[in-house]
């Protein structure tokens, strides 16, 4: 999950991060997509850029971890309220492996 308005995941992901990253190097063939949400406060584009830029953070981190740029797909979908009521819980990016 993310901060309001920002794009860089909490402290508090890391280890988690570091472990799809492991998952990641044990199977070089998966393919990542990875799909970034907002809240639903703000107007729209500026949600979906938002979005799209969370997806990236977390590209970035995979990368900076090892794993080769080319296995990942982004995508910002803007805002949603279908996941919880809650907003934070809708700022994240929905982890999605493939084959």
């Amino acid at each position: 999950f993310f901060p309001f308005k920002g794009y860089r995941f909490y402290k508090t992901h890391v280890e988690s991060m570091k472990a799809l990253a492991g998952v990641l190097k044990q199977n070089p063939n998966t393919k990542v997509k990875l799909v970034g949400y907002a809240d639903m406060t703000g107007q729209a584009q500026v949600n979906k850029d938002l979005a799209l830029a969370r997806a990236r953070a977390v590209r970035d981190y995979l990368v900076d971890l090892g794993i080769k740029e080319n296995r990942f797909t982004i995508v910002g979908k803007g805002a949603t309220n279908k996941f919880h009521n809650e907003p934070v819980y809708n700022r994240r990016v929905d982890i999605i492996l493939t084959k």
